[in-house]
Formats: structure tokens, C-alpha cells, sequence
């Protein structure tokens, strides 16, 4: 995060990242907008990653920190996810409460000109196909991964891991077992499974040299 700031000279601020799992009011609204549409839910520990967005207005990058009040739109969300969203009344609820309170957390004259944050939370509420591609449009996501090492290595971490490898076997193994403890995962299982090339060609009737063609 320090490191973004400096070479961004200060375009994009530490500050304005955040943890992963603050994701998580954003993941309980769209999980009961949807419905039974089953929704992922990022609760990694605090430390796994950090992300923001950031926008493009003309010439110019804007950090979403510098027009949201951040903590104030995660906590709006919170309360908005206690609303029945599953249901028109519940829905039309929530609209009303992010019209009336998103006005206290954004700075309109801070945020670009072709992104309306309340538009893009309404088209959620309300169905809206591609309603996502108004949040998107024109911003990047800047995120960074705190990659573990025998030297950092942390057990609570590996717990709460979110990104997960399935091995032939039908086994589920948090990333950061998978490659920071290879001798017990990712090499073994490669001994294991893996087949030599001519093997693969033969049970497939594919040839590897196609499929490299086609990247």
C-alpha cells in the first residue's frame, strides 16, 4: 500500500485501501437481492489482502476514498441487508434509505462525472440486468495478496482461507497449504496425478501443441 502510494505519487493513497472481508455487507445484499442465487462471501482473515478502486475521470484517476466515505457506505449497507430484499416492500425500503442517506456519505463534487453510486445500487435492488456494469464502468479494482512463506507462516490465516485447490482425490486445500508447504501438497499431488504428456495426448486424441496454439 505504501509502495502504490509512492509510485503513484500520492494519486492513490494507502489510506484508501481496505481488507478484503469489509467486502462482506456487499455480499449479504446481492446474496438477498438474488434470492437462492448462492452469493461468496470473502471472510478471510483481515491480513490475507487489500484492495480499492479506483475511477476514471478524463484524464484523471480518482480513488473511490476521495468522493465515499468508505466505513460510512459499509455500515449503510449493513443496515440495508436487515431490510427483506427479497421481497418489493423490503426493496423499496432500502431504496429509500440509500436516497436518503447516501447524499451524507458521498461528495459529488469529488466523484467522476460518468458514475452515479446510487444508480448503481438501485439497478442492484431492483434486478437490473448487468446491474453491476455501472460500478465498473470506467474504474479497476487495485488489489494485493499477502502471500505467506515457512518464515510468516500463520495457521489462523490458513483457516479462514478463501481460495482453494481441488485436488483428483476430492480433496479441498487452502491455497497458501497448497504452495507454501509443496513437499506435502502441490508436489506430491503433481507425483501422484500427473500423467507425461504422450499419456495425456493419448487418452484426450488431442495434441498439447494445438491447444498452445490456441493461447
Amino acid at each position: 500500500m505504501k509502495k502504490i502510494e509512492e509510485q503513484s505519487g500520492g494519486i492513490i493513497p494507502g489510506a484508501a485501501f481496505y481488507p478484503i472481508p469489509c467486502v462482506l455487507p456487499v455480499s449479504r445484499v446481492v446474496s438477498k437481492t438474488l434470492g437462492d442465487a448462492p452469493v461468496p462471501e470473502f471472510t478471510c482473515e483481515a491480513h490475507c489482502g487489500t484492495a480499492t478502486y479506483i475511477f476514471k475521470d478524463g484524464e484523471k484517476i480518482i480513488p473511490i476514498s476521495e468522493f465515499l466515505d468508505v466505513d460510512g457506505f459499509f455500515r449503510l449497507l449493513n443496515e440495508v441487508s436487515a431490510e427483506e430484499l427479497d421481497t418489493s416492500v423490503g426493496r423499496a425500503k432500502a431504496i429509500a434509505k440509500l436516497y436518503v442517506r447516501l447524499s451524507s456519505i458521498v461528495k459529488k463534487e469529488n466523484a467522476p462525472k460518468n458514475f452515479d453510486l446510487a444508480a448503481a445500487l438501485i439497478d442492484i435492488l431492483t434486478k437490473k440486468k448487468n446491474a453491476l456494469e455501472r460500478f465498473h464502468w470506467d474504474s479497476l479494482m487495485v488489489g494485493a495478496m499477502h502471500f505467506m512463506d515457512p518464515f510468516n507462516y500463520d495457521i489462523e490465516r490458513v483457516k479462514r482461507c478463501i481460495i482453494h485447490y481441488v485436488v483428483p482425490d476430492g480433496r479441498i486445500i487452502p491455497f497458501c497449504a497448497f504452495n507454501v508447504l509443496p513437499e506435502l501438497y502441490r508436489e506430491k499431488i503433481i507425483r501422484d496425478f500427473g500423467v507425461p504428456v504422450t499419456e495425456w495426448e493419448r487418452r484426450t486424441g488431442r495434441k498439447i501443441e494445438d491447444d498452445i496454439k490456441m493461447i
